[in-house]
């Protein structure tokens, strides 16, 4: 029960903005800041479910009010998804291919509710800035291979198109805004389920492929192998935020390069 409270003290030490522990740290020995720093080595050494355990007694002490800016978000992006829809409808666009080409705006438009399945606490984790370059050099990496899987899926799926400006905004909306929704769901949620993190991402990437609706085995197994990607990325920057953005890049890239 002690080691939980130190864990729990070290990792509300990191949680702290930089600003706010040098100043906190003038009133400490520097024992003190070493037991805190440790303490918080300590907790990110221990296996998921005991992680858990000590943020979400955190999460209950602190009592972190949830923040109202993700509905706020979903609502403007509702109302801007609405307003595209009824003038795309003047374009003499059929229905069922405005439902096709609105599908990602509206999984955009749902995406920062998604942000409420997370505690607070559980969100400053999760998103925070990468702590390492080398964070920063897989992010990267699988950026570029998620623009070629992208690119292998975009041409067994027909290749390049030309299309007017206002659906190119669409797509890019949609493209780069629905990945904050896959991330929380298939890179968090999914494999916080289970009691290993890496049978959780195993059980999570192939309901993403499934997810995205593959029309053959090859497309499958590219969608099996971008899940793979973000899930290691996920696993190795201990975060959702460089798997976001590489997601979201890859997506917006490789869109604007299809479709431009």
């Amino acid at each position: 029960m002690k080691q939980v409270k130190r864990e729990r003290a070290g990792l509300l030490w990191r949680l702290l903005p930089a600003s706010a522990r040098r100043k906190i740290a003038a009133y400490l020995t520097l024992s003190e800041l070493q037991d805190l720093n440790e303490s918080y080595r300590q907790y990110t050494k221990q296996d998921p479910a005991r992680r858990r355990t000590v943020q979400m007694e955190l999460s209950s002490q602190i009592r972190t009010r949830r923040s109202i800016w993700p509905a706020a978000v979903s609502l403007t992006l509702t109302l801007v998804s609405v307003f595209l829809w009824i003038v795309q409808g003047k374009f003499g666009m059929s229905e069922s291919l405005r439902l096709a080409l609105f599908g990602p705006l509206v999984m955009t438009a749902a995406s920062p509710l998604s942000l409420y399945f997370l505690s607070p606490v559980r969100l400053r984790m999760l998103f925070r800035l990468p702590q390492t370059f080398e964070s920063v050099a897989v992010c990267i990496v699988t950026m570029v291979f998620l623009i070629w899987l992208l690119y292998l899926i975009g041409e067994s799926g027909g290749g390049v198109l030309r299309v007017d400006r206002l659906t190119f905004i669409v797509l890019i909306l949609g493209a780069m805004g629905a990945p904050l929704l896959e991330e929380v769901l298939f890179r968090e949620l999914i494999p916080s389920m289970a009691p290993d993190i890496l049978a959780g991402h195993a059980l999570a990437v192939p309901i993403f492929a499934i997810a995205h609706f593959p029309d053959s085995p090859s497309m499958f197994a590219l969608y099996i192998l971008a899940g793979g990607f973000l899930s290691m990325l996920r696993i190795q920057s201990g975060g959702l935020l460089l798997p976001l953005v590489a997601h979201a890049m890859a997506n917006g890239i490789v869109t604007a390069a299809r479709f431009g």
